[in-house]
C-alpha cells in the first residue's frame, strides 16, 4: 500500500469517525431536552456534510487499492543474454537474493522457471503479496529434438514447497499455489518482474 492510498483511507476514517460524534452527541443533547431540536439543526447538517465527505475519501481509497493490486508489479532480477555458436549465454542478477548466476543452456530459447503462493482475495486487497522463488532455467526448444535440453537449477527441491503445491488451497488465507514459467529468444537483455499471477518478462531499453 503506498503512502497516498494510506492517507486517503486514514482521512477518510477519521472524517467518518468526527461524523459520527457529531450525530451521536446531537441525537444525547436532544434526548436530554438540553437543546431544541430546531437548534439542532446546524450540528446535523454538518453531519451529513462531512459523513459525505468521509463516505469519498473511503471510496477513493478503495478505487485507489484496487487498482493498485491489479497493476502491481515488482522487479525480481535482470537477465543478460547473448546466443553463442548453438549456446545461449546467460547471465541473471537476483535482485531479491543478492545474488548472480552465470551459465549455459542450449536450445533455441529460454525459460525462467519457478513456484508461486497466492493469498486470498481479502489479504491481498489489504496488501498481502504472492510468495515465490525462481527454481531454475531452462533451454527451449522450438521444434521437438532427440537432444534434451539442460538446465541450471537456482534453488533445488524444497520440501516446503511441494507441501504448499500439493496442500495450499486446503491452508487458511491461501487461494492457490502452482508452478509458473515463461520464455523468450535470447536476442537481448531483460528485466524479470513478478506480479499476482506469474513472471513478467520485458526487454530492456
Amino acid at each position: 500500500m503506498d503512502r497516498f492510498t494510506l492517507i486517503v483511507g486514514l482521512i477518510g476514517f477519521i472524517l467518518i469517525i468526527i461524523s459520527l460524534y457529531l450525530l451521536i452527541s446531537t441525537i444525547i443533547r436532544v434526548i436530554k431536552k438540553k437543546e431544541p431540536f430546531r437548534n439542532s439543526l446546524s450540528a446535523f447538517i454538518s453531519f451529513l456534510i462531512i459523513f459525505l465527505i468521509s463516505v469519498i475519501f473511503l471510496l477513493l481509497f478503495s478505487f485507489l487499492q484496487t487498482f493498485s493490486r491489479f497493476s502491481y508489479e515488482d522487479k525480481i532480477g535482470e537477465l543478460f543474454t547473448e546466443k553463442v555458436n548453438s549456446e545461449i549465454h546467460l547471465v541473471f542478477n537476483d535482485i531479491k537474493n543478492g545474488k548472480s548466476y552465470e551459465f549455459n543452456l542450449n536450445g533455441d530459447q529460454w525459460e525462467i522457471q519457478g513456484e508461486i503462493l497466492m493469498f486470498d482475495k481479502s489479504l491481498r486487497w489489504l496488501g498481502a503479496e504472492s510468495y515465490f522463488r525462481v527454481s531454475r532455467f531452462v533451454g527451449r526448444f522450438e521444434e521437438p529434438k532427440e537432444e534434451i535440453a539442460n538446465i541450471y537449477e537456482i534453488n533445488k527441491k524444497s520440501d516446503f514447497w511441494e507441501f504448499i503445491l500439493k496442500n495450499g488451497e486446503k491452508l487458511p488465507f491461501i487461494d492457490t499455489a502452482y508452478g509458473i514459467g515463461a520464455y523468450q529468444y535470447p536476442d537481448g537483455d531483460f528485466e524479470i518482474y513478478i506480479n499476482d499471477t506469474g513472471f513478467v518478462i520485458r526487454k530492456k531499453k
